[in-house]
């Protein structure tokens, strides 16, 4: 007894009957998919560690200005070495936070410090014990001509053993749009400092150098005659505190 097998003819009627059928279908399905999805693209990579807010994810520390935001509570991670900024005579580094608040916050709550690990090492969650720190920025001793203006210093030698990371930290109750300044320097920054002073103070002073020279100001000392700017800043105008 042989089978055979009988196929139903397909019409256009059919077909068409079919696609209005698939067409009802998708009119109910995506407005409730849209529904029940977020409004975010499909491919949203916000679910990842973002870029420069950790140690892992450290960006490459640039010449000149890094412009960034940080929100309340968050931090930015920079990372340079010696051999940063194509420049084979690259041995000290001076570093510059500026940002503007009209409220007042301290240094404690928003500035940058600077940590070293040898070049073999690998950043672990739990390595940036406190003798990797090897500083934070330092209160400009300059007052500015726009009041709401922040600015912080910071002035090291860089080795050819060690790898520095500078994390930006924002622990105030306001965003803030900052710039971040590296500017290489030369061993001469160094200069001559009498055998007396200790380490931290020979450091401490080279900082206060850098503040005072990477900011024109806006007049001379009580009875001086006007001075000329001495460092690149982006036109920022300052004067010298004094007493009355």
């Amino acid at each position: 007894m042989r089978l055979t097998y009988r196929t139903a003819k397909v019409t256009y009627k059919a077909l068409f009957g079919y696609s209005l059928v698939v067409i009802a279908l998708l009119i109910v399905a995506v407005p409730v998919f849209a529904a029940s999805t977020s409004a975010t693209p499909w491919l949203d990579f916000s679910l990842s560690t973002p870029s420069g807010m950790s140690p892992q994810t450290a960006r490459a520390l640039t010449k000149g200005l890094n412009v960034n935001h940080l929100n309340p509570g968050e931090e930015d991670w920079y990372t340079y070495s010696r051999t940063s900024f194509d420049d084979p005579t690259f041995a000290w580094i001076s570093l510059a936070m500026r940002y503007e608040s009209e409220a007042q916050i301290d240094p404690e709550q928003a500035n940058f410090e600077i940590m070293a690990q040898k070049q073999a090492g690998s950043w672990l969650p739990e390595a940036a014990a406190p003798s990797d720190v090897l500083g934070a920025g330092l209160a400009s001793p300059l007052k500015a001509a726009n009041e709401n203006l922040n600015a912080i210093f910071w002035t090291g030698e860089v080795t050819d053993e060690d790898v520095y990371y500078v994390r930006v930290f924002n622990q105030s109750p306001f965003g803030l749009n900052y710039t971040l300044e590296a500017k290489a320097e030369q061993p001469a920054v160094s200069g001559a400092a009498p055998a007396s002073l200790s380490e931290a103070e020979v450091l401490n002073l080279r900082q206060q150098a850098w503040a005072l020279t990477a900011q024109p100001r806006k007049d001379a000392p009580r009875g001086g005659r006007p001075l000329d700017a001495a460092g690149p800043v982006g036109g920022l105008d300052c004067d010298r505190r004094h007493g009355d």
